[in-house]
């Protein structure tokens, strides 16, 4: 599957809507690796493409071409309907749809503050993480976060380049890591991801302004609202790692109880 997406990277974001639509009403384990093929080549064969040359060939405003012709816009119910019809062959072997409406994630249930937690051995709860400051999960984090921010960045007037952005966003996700490990060697855990939010958006505000005041102070200036409000994306990238990272060790790899025994810990699924 990635290196289907690596070759059609432009369905990118498209194919995971069809695949979060089919997930609403199916298991999406049935659907097989064909299908996930063919359904890739016609997402980019018929939606991404025509929309590159609509955009960046045609150069063609939708609105203005509809405001011209009112009739052109049975066009695009056309188009509609066509994309529909081959979703539905597409689909059509499956069986019956599921009843009711869900968006859930339907993720193995497992509740950050219970007894069970303390229990758990993973690389989020083992004492080797919290004892090993620099480890792969730390790196992953710096490098998908640092891409993520360097984009944002590129929508603010800031004055640093991508380097320097790079560098600041590792130091404060550094500092996050190591007080988030400096809790859990005393024993306190994120209850939530909106606490850790709070708690991390706190501490990282704190952080910027005693940059800001310590700047001033070297006839240096940083535009401190632009610098805020990324900083709160930088938090909410942060904190959303950590969680779903946790997460996804907790339904993917094997859990066994913290005091040695090989016996793998159910985790109940919806």
């Amino acid at each position: 599957m990635r290196e289907m997406l690596l070759i059609f990277p432009n369905a990118f974001e498209y194919f995971f809507i069809f695949y979060e639509a089919v997930r609403m009403k199916w298991n999406p384990e049935l659907l097989t690796r064909e299908k996930l093929l063919i359904s890739t080549v016609l997402i980019w064969v018929f939606v991404k493409l025509p929309q590159e040359y609509w955009i960046h060939i045609a150069k063609m405003d939708t609105t203005d071409w509809i405001g011209e012709n009112p009739l052109n816009s049975l066009f695009l119910v056309g188009w509609a309907a066509v994309l529909t019809g081959m979703a539905w062959w597409l689909l059509r072997d499956l069986p019956s749809m599921k009843p009711g409406f869900s968006i859930t994630a339907h993720h193995a249930e497992f509740k950050f503050d219970s007894p069970l937690a303390s229990h758990i051995k993973d690389n989020y709860t083992s004492e080797r993480f919290f004892d090993d400051f620099i480890h792969h999960e730390l790196i992953e984090k710096i490098v998908l976060i640092s891409l993520l921010s360097i984009i944002f960045a590129q929508i603010l007037p800031v004055r640093a380049n991508n380097v320097q952005i790079a560098i600041g966003v590792s130091l404060l996700i550094a500092i996050n890591t190591e007080l988030s490990q400096w809790l859990a060697r005393r024993g306190t855990q994120w209850k939530s991801i909106i606490q850790e939010f709070i708690v991390m958006s706190i501490v990282n505000f704190s952080l910027v302004l005693l940059f800001d005041f310590l700047l001033a102070r070297y006839q240096g200036s940083i535009n401190l609202l632009n610098t805020l409000f990324f900083v709160l994306l930088l938090t909410l990238n942060i904190t959303l790692y950590d969680r779903y990272r946790r997460v996804y060790i907790w339904n993917h790899d094997p859990v066994t109880d913290f005091i040695g025994s090989e016996k793998p810990v159910e985790l109940k699924t919806e």
